[in-house]
């Protein structure tokens, strides 16, 4: 099972053409995602059906809160603001830091019904696990140049 996911991500990434755009490899990687975490979790198709809509609500939630980081930690690295704006920003990071960390307890909250207590928590590690594969792939990929 391994070797067919490794095998998987590799020929992935070997067959990618520079030409795509964003949304080619946006869709790429979502299916990638899926895939990883189908077969990590070992999710039945009830399983899925009930997950992916939960995580898809997280993911969506949290790419919201990163821009907005984003956001004030470019204010931060200007540093041609007052005291009083530079302050008001760093308190809103550290806010919006806290609201990502609501909405992963909030995530692990909502799968516990619906994956059970042991899959969901592996969910806890395995978006690193992914980035993890795929920057040793992107790794491998880049030496073998």
């Amino acid at each position: 099972m391994k070797y067919i996911l490794t095998a998987s991500l590799f020929l992935i990434f070997c067959f990618t053409g520079t030409a795509q755009n964003k949304l080619e490899k946006k869709a790429r990687m979502d299916a990638l995602k899926v895939k990883f975490f189908t077969e990590e979790l070992q999710l039945t198709s009830n399983e899925s059906e009930k997950f992916w809509p939960i995580y898809y609500a997280y993911e969506n939630t949290k790419k919201e809160i990163k821009k907005s980081m984003k956001s004030e930690q470019r204010k931060l690295s200007e540093g041609e603001t007052s005291e009083t704006e530079l302050k008001n920003s760093a308190e809103k990071i550290y806010a919006l830091e806290c609201q990502l960390s609501q909405q992963k307890k909030n995530l692990i909250e909502d799968c516990i019904p619906v994956l059970g207590v042991s899959k969901t928590t592996k969910l806890i590690t395995i978006e690193a696990k992914l980035r993890k594969k795929i920057a040793d792939r992107v790794k491998t990929r880049m030496e073998n140049r």
